[in-house]
């Protein structure tokens, strides 16, 4: 395995553990998005399609993303 694949997977489970704590009332939003490093705005997001792989993050495999190409 991979370590991308490694970190991908912790992240996974992290967030899973997040979400169900959000369900159950126990912690904000925002704190369950600070827990996992993100913005608020992101964690909305990955909470709107729980449990997709849509939550991993390119970033991590060491690829660029293309974001910052300037086109010429």
């Amino acid at each position: 395995m991979t370590r991308a694949r490694i970190l991908q997977a912790v992240r996974q489970m992290r967030f899973d553990e997040l979400c169900a704590r959000r369900q159950q009332r126990t912690v904000t939003m925002a704190e369950a998005a600070e827990m996992l490093r993100v913005a608020e705005r992101m964690f909305r997001r990955w909470s709107g399609r729980y449990g997709v792989p849509g939550v991993m993050e390119r970033k991590v495999t060491g690829k660029p993303c293309g974001l910052n190409r300037r086109s010429h």
